[in-house]
């Protein structure tokens, strides 16, 4: 019988903590050791192939006990070069210190299904810096950052950085007292950027600020310090006379924290600054987001959020479902736990609002869907708690279509997630390559209509250990998340792996 992931995780706790106090060499892997079986042809081909996939990363940090670990999996059948450039607040090159060597610059060669997962070893007694990042690659890769927070040698906390391939000048989040906000400038131009704060009901803007932001210049502040607010729980609205980089951090319960999704929105998105028409958008739903995981029961807690960005009031509603695919129940502390609930949500207006699982309760998985009148800003957060005590959060974005397939960075501890949105059984296969690319293997399984499961790949797969990336891919559109937990109960969702259909993989 599979047995879920997380609960998983829990039993391992003492083992995870101990390889992630005691292997930190094992996780980083040289040049010679990603490289060392590759042709030399390909090499050389993809060395001179042109740049065609640019990724940008907004924010890292290293030193004070922060170390940045970057991440590139190639999942295509041809070889790939990415050369990534990392650049300080003061918009200089910035030196970042791996195991193969210090450089503001490096090239990495990747064959066909190989993948790089690389942690910084800045001195933990060095000033902390912070910066952003820019990878150019000669073909599409899954790209990402962690930054991890260290005391005493042990992992703290950990956010992942998802790689964005644009630049936007309209970002929003959710946000409060404790919500950081990072701002990088990767254009020729100096940017105008306002950053302005909302209270959760409707109203007058709490405060707002402008920065000139120089090319290539970075910076990060939390948002109440930014603009002289004591306290407030509502949204954050960026914007920029010139595309940037913007990511916003949740650290409502640091030094467990976690990277808040993507907010970037189209040039030009009306926002809703405070003010906008009451009257709720009449109509059936037009707008509907997916979430791929959460969890409940024997110390987790899962937060729903809905930002309402636009200048009209709309609805939400949003239904739950347990791993069998049959309703599940959430308590929200209501007067009964509710296995649907319906959110209406004023111009400017957000929804945080965590479940409250008995701590003892029987730990239970399952996935969401929301069908708004109109687009929103949509996420969950799923936290690990021991004895009241936050130990870990993550991030589920939330996606707008379901996909049949995904690649995802993927080591002995990372879990992956998948739940069945449409009426039709899907057929699930999902395989582990190694770091250089080998398959190290694989397994298919029927997932009925509404289910949803969650496990370690390498308990899926019965493997003992392995460092490389995971494959997913499914007969009909499905939903799939995978976990980052090297460091558990420090653990962080890995970026959307969603990708076109029929696109071809190295490990198929």
């Amino acid at each position: 019988m599979r047995t879920s992931f997380l609960l998983t995780l829990v039993i391992l706790s003492g083992t995870v903590a101990a390889y992630g106090q005691t292997a930190p060499a094992a996780r980083q892997r040289t040049y010679t050791s990603i490289f060392g079986g590759q042709l030399a042809s390909n090499l050389a081909q993809a060395d001179t192939t042109p740049v065609s996939n640019t990724y940008y990363f907004p924010h890292l940090a290293l030193g004070g006990g922060w170390q940045t670990t970057l991440t590139y999996v190639n999942y295509s059948k041809v070889s790939v070069s990415c050369q990534t450039t990392f650049t300080g607040d003061n918009g200089n090159p910035l030196l970042v210190p791996f195991s193969g060597g210090t450089a503001s610059t490096r090239t990495d060669l990747l064959g066909p299904g190989q993948s790089l997962h690389q942690e910084s070893q800045a001195d933990p007694n060095s000033a902390n810096v912070g910066g952003w990042a820019e990878g150019q690659c000669t073909g599409p890769v899954k790209a990402s950052l962690i930054f991890r927070f260290y005391s005493n040698g042990k992992p703290q906390g950990e956010a992942g950085v998802n790689a964005v391939t644009a630049p936007s000048t309209v970002f929003v989040t959710f946000a409060q007292t404790l919500t950081g906000v990072t701002y990088a400038n990767p254009s020729t131009q100096t940017a105008t950027v306002t950053i302005q704060a909302q209270n959760t009901g409707p109203g007058t803007p709490l405060g707002s600020t402008t920065i000139q932001l120089p090319p290539g210049q970075h910076g990060s502040q939390l948002v109440s310090s930014l603009l002289g607010l004591a306290s407030f729980t509502g949204s954050v609205q960026v914007t920029s006379t010139v595309p940037i980089l913007s990511l916003s951090i949740n650290a409502e319960d640091f030094p467990v924290f976690s990277s808040l999704p993507p907010g970037d929105l189209p040039d030009g998105t009306p926002l809703s600054f405070g003010t906008g028409d009451p009257n709720p958008v009449s109509g059936a739903p037009t707008n509907t987001y997916y979430f791929p995981h959460l969890a409940l029961g024997g110390g987790w807690q899962t937060t729903l959020t809905i930002v309402n960005y636009g200048q009209q009031s709309m609805s939400c509603q949003t239904s739950f479902f347990g791993d069998t695919g049959a309703p599940l129940a959430i308590p929200f502390g209501g007067a009964a736990a509710v296995t649907t609930r319906t959110d209406i949500l004023g111009p400017g207006e957000d929804l945080h609002q965590e479940s409250q699982a008995a701590a003892n309760s029987a730990n239970v998985g399952g996935w969401a869907v929301a069908q708004c009148t109109q687009p929103v800003k949509a996420s969950l957060i799923f936290r690990f708690y021991s004895n009241g005590v936050p130990q870990g959060e993550a991030a589920v974005n939330a996606v707008t279509a379901p996909a049949t397939e995904f690649v995802t960075f993927g080591q002995t501890l990372t879990g992956v997630t998948y739940g069945n949105p449409s009426a039709q059984a899907a057929t699930v296969t999902i395989t582990a390559l190694d770091t250089t690319g080998t398959v190290l293997g694989s397994t298919s399984f029927q997932l009925a209509p509404n289910a949803h499961g969650s496990q370690l790949v390498s308990s899926l797969l019965g493997l003992p250990s392995f460092n490389g990336s995971v494959e997913v891919t499914s007969t009909v559109p499905i939903l799939s998340l995978a976990i980052n937990a090297e460091d558990f109960p420090v653990f962080s969702s890995l970026p959307p792996g969603d990708l076109p259909d029929a696109t071809p993989l190295a490990g198929q």
